[in-house]
């Protein structure tokens, strides 16, 4: 699926993926964040679930390597129910 905006100069297009593919942490999925110390104080978050495994290997073993573990491993998500905003 495919949509094309005249006024813009590209295509927004809807792609089948493989999976959903999470970085853990002892087999939890994890989120990462950072934050300048000094000079932003805005919090940013990093991506960590990705529609292609290669990407989210890379991510994991990076982090092995900054925090000296073997903790951290790519997992992939099970498709599950969907859910919507009154399902809370």
């Amino acid at each position: 699926m495919w949509r094309t905006n005249p006024t813009e100069t590209h295509i927004g297009e809807v792609i089948s993926g493989e999976g959903i593919y999470a970085v853990a942490l002892d087999g939890v999925p994890i989120s990462l964040r950072t934050r300048r110390l000094y000079d932003d104080p805005r919090t940013k978050y990093r991506k960590t679930l990705f529609n292609n495994k290669g990407w989210c290997i890379v991510l994991a073993e990076r982090l092995n390597r900054r925090f000296k573990t073997d903790r951290f491993a790519a997992m992939t998500l099970i498709v599950g129910e969907p859910i919507t905003r009154e399902d809370d």
